[in-house]
């Protein structure tokens, strides 16, 4: 995280949903309804990110991919 470090604790439904808090969907101008994404970083911290197109879902699937990228 960076230097200000800011944490909120939120409950998580039976089924794995909980809600990102609206301050940080602000600050990361996460519409509703929208899309994130995970990344687990090199030191094993998970990060969420804004998907805001189609080219920020690049790379997901990790090798999954054919020679043309899809």
């Amino acid at each position: 995280m960076s230097g200000t470090e800011s944490e909120k604790a939120e409950s998580m439904s039976s089924r794995g949903k909980a809600t990102i808090p609206k301050e940080f969907r602000e600050e990361l101008g996460i519409s509703t309804p929208g899309c994130v994404k995970f990344v687990r970083t090199a030191e094993g911290e998970i990060v969420i990110r804004p998907v805001h197109s189609v080219t920020d879902l690049r790379g997901i699937l990790g090798g999954k991919t054919d020679d043309q990228g899809r």
